[in-house]
């Protein structure tokens, strides 16, 4: 090879890197490697996990973080970032955001410098970051007293399926979102088992101008694990064939009509009013799904059959999520232990 090829080589190697970096520089900003991951990731997840990750990107990370170059970020910044987060994050300007939405956002955020780190051979240099503990802000389950009180309450009208549905998610554990989208063709009185494939949610729309801010899904669960069989409790095995008998299979539990269900946030504002009328503090709906999960425990039910029926990965995930011992049943276990 002759010497002026050699450097004609040599000079079209070195135009060739500077439009590389020219290009890194262009497109390595967090906006711009955020955008290729997003696109990345909408080929895998569901459509609901890729609408939360564009709301977040659009309301936490980019607005903060955006224009930065991923090269410039360090784990201090991060820690930082973190730190204003869990004090200041909320968009509305009333305080911090829970630890685990905070953990969900770094997540993003790594999932972004690791898509660069792969993609343009950036260096990772977030790994050291104080991201908040799991098992922080866990939700307290009713008292025996307080569900004792909810019971009595929707067994004085149980022909109304909106309150028979609250009766049958403290004895399932049923998520907000199953028990809306719950059909009777998935109600198996002949084997005594309700068929849980299903559920609904209300979700940011990703495409903005010119279209709703949000829209209604129904399609399977959140995992291949929440795909489950839950037992029927045999005392509302003879209510629900009552109501069974003069319904379409095709028909949602709630509305008793194949042509509409009632949403997550429409039910919640049922169960809201009924805890008014009960002159009882208001408690999220989800709560419903921690007490079955703690009366469960208490009554000695397993932690494999447990975490079955709720649909968890692993048993792991109900022991820290889901179980609260009570203080007397805290007692009971040290009296035992000194007998």
């Amino acid at each position: 090879m002759s010497e002026n090829t050699t450097n004609k080589i040599k000079e079209l190697q070195m135009q060739l890197g500077d439009m590389q970096q020219d290009r890194r520089d262009r497109v390595c900003t967090i906006s711009g490697v955020a955008e290729q991951w997003l696109l990345q990731e909408k080929l895998t997840v569901k459509q609901s996990t890729y609408a939360k990750y564009r709301t977040n990107l659009d309301i936490h990370i980019l607005p903060q973080l955006g224009t930065l170059q991923v090269t410039d970020l360090n784990s201090m910044m991060v820690n930082t970032y973190i730190e204003y987060l869990k004090e200041d994050g909320r968009s509305d300007g009333k305080g911090g955001l829970s630890a685990k939405y905070v953990r969900d956002l770094y997540t993003i955020l790594k999932g972004i410098v690791r898509y660069a780190e792969l993609e343009y051979s950036l260096p990772n240099s977030i790994k050291n970051c104080r991201i908040p503990p799991k098992g922080e802000g866990k939700s307290i389950a009713l008292s025996r007293r307080d569900q004792r009180k909810l019971e009595d309450y929707v067994r004085e009208d149980l022909g109304d399926v909106k309150k028979l549905g609250i009766l049958l998610c403290l004895y399932t554990g049923l998520r907000i979102g199953e028990i809306c989208a719950l059909q009777w063709k998935h109600i198996h009185l002949d084997t005594g088992v309700l068929e849980i494939c299903r559920t609904v949610q209300r979700i940011q729309n990703p495409i903005r101008d010119g279209y709703p801010k949000t829209f209604l899904i129904t399609g399977p669960p959140k995992s291949k694990a929440s795909l489950r069989a839950v037992p029927i409790p045999a005392f509302l095995h003879d209510i629900l064939e009552k109501h069974k008998r003069t319904e379409d299979s095709e028909a949602y539990f709630l509305t008793g009509r194949a042509d509409r269900l009632i949403e997550p946030r429409n039910y919640q504002y049922h169960f809201k009013n009924y805890m008014k009328e009960l002159h009882m503090e208001w408690i999220h709906f989800h709560t419903l799904r921690h007490t079955f999960a703690t009366r469960a425990i208490e009554s000695g039910m397993d932690m494999k059959s447990l975490s079955e029926m709720l649909g968890h990965a692993g048993v792991g995930i109900t022991m820290d999520r889901y179980v609260h011992s009570s203080v007397e049943e805290k007692k009971r276990q040290i009296e035992r232990m000194c007998m």
